[in-house]
């Protein structure tokens, strides 16, 4: 059975993400700045790195999945990461805002981030769940039974009956009935309706 994304390596990233959240949490808690907390402080700047730092891995994710010879980790390793630490930047950088939130540029990368990184978590969730209602769908079968399934059946025909066969040294040709010949001859001699006018422009110059 294949091992889902979320689980990879028995959630590897998953706690790697919980670490950074929690020391993050920590440290927002225990900091004491003399002006309300902000990104500017030494605190909100050391979040703000790691939070670049985390836009950089995720955004690397995918160039990985392009480079088919790459040796640096699996894909499946990757997206599990993608997954776990764009979560926990959402929890960053809410910390490296130190929750001061305006109508300013600052609010509106923030606010483009959560979109963005719940658009993955709803496209993660149909990632897992319509391959496995797919799967019910066809009730477990593989791909050589579905294309056999759509693979067309031979014919049944009725007991008696005898597929008429070709005889050697037989003309079959000739010994069609004489009034298809006939047809079949007419319509060889038929001039096509271009042939047909160019024979009349050709009688009417000679006249």
């Amino acid at each position: 059975m294949q091992e889902s994304i979320l689980a990879y390596r028995r959630l590897r990233y998953l706690w790697v993400a919980s670490a950074l959240a929690a020391i993050a949490i920590i440290a927002y808690a225990f900091h004491a700045p003399s002006e309300p907390p902000n990104g500017g402080t030494w605190l909100g700047y050391t979040l703000g790195g790691i939070g670049a730092a985390l836009i950089l891995v995720l955004a690397a994710f995918g160039r990985r999945k392009r480079a088919y010879s790459s040796r640096l980790g699996s894909v499946q390793g990757w997206l599990s990461a993608h997954v776990y630490l764009g979560i926990a930047l959402v929890v960053i950088v809410t910390l490296h805002a130190g929750f001061q939130f305006g109508w300013n540029v600052h609010t509106l990368s923030y606010v483009l981030t959560c979109v963005v990184v719940g658009s993955g978590v709803v496209g993660v969730w149909f990632y897992l769940r319509y391959p496995g209602l797919m799967s019910q769908n066809r009730a477990a079968q593989t791909r050589e039974q579905m294309l056999g399934a759509r693979r067309p059946r031979p014919a049944v025909r009725a007991p008696g009956h005898h597929p008429r066969r070709r005889l050697p040294g037989c003309d079959h040709e000739r010994a069609r009935p004489r009034g298809a010949r006939r047809r079949r001859f007419r319509a060889a001699r038929r001039p096509r309706p271009l042939a047909r006018r160019a024979a009349r422009r050709a009688r009417w110059r000679c006249g």
